[in-house]
């Protein structure tokens, strides 16, 4: 049951294992949790997802992602976010306080947005984020990046970015 894409299963630790894209999904709905990939992910589908638009990032401005996201050396490949004239773009949209993101890589990934767009984080505010890398084409207006688009007072460590990346704006 725990690989299906209705299910999801909590550890009795309270951990979340993410096998699939839908599981993936899911988690934007408990942006406090912890989160561990259980093996590489094949994103490819969400393309086709909300018409078009494709993924929907995990954490806002209004409910920020303050949880623990593990990838345990795996990759999520062929993600798809084309969010155009939307803030906060990306994997996880907007890391708040308390947010850790480690040890994940994205591969092939497609990110559009507006403002505060990257591959792995759209804006980090005081997140940790270490030991990750993201391999994506990002576009956006303003605050673009590979790997993060905006990084106030985080904790960026061992990570690198490798793609194209356009800013057309500021």
């Amino acid at each position: 049951a725990a690989n299906t894409t209705s299910k999801v299963i909590f550890g009795t630790d309270g951990l979340v294992t993410i096998y699939n894209p839908y599981q993936l999904q899911w988690s934007s709905r408990a942006v406090n949790g912890k989160y561990a990939l259980g093996g590489n992910i094949n994103a490819s589908v969400t393309s086709t997802w909300n018409s078009g638009a494709g993924f929907v990032p995990i954490g806002t401005n209004v409910s920020p992602f303050t949880g623990t996201f593990d990838g345990n050396g795996y990759t999520i490949d062929g993600l798809s976010a084309h969010w155009s004239g939307y803030y906060f773009i990306g994997l996880i949209g907007y890391a708040g306080s308390g947010a850790t993101i480690h040890d994940v890589g994205l591969t092939n990934a497609s990110i559009i947005g507006s403002y505060y767009v990257g591959g792995l984080v759209g804006y980090s505010n005081h997140a940790d984020i270490h030991d990750a890398y993201a391999q994506a084409s990002v576009s956006g207006l303003s605050s673009v990046g590979g790997l993060g688009g905006y990084n106030n007072y985080g904790t960026i460590d061992r990570t690198y970015a490798e793609g194209s990346v356009l800013g057309t704006g500021n």
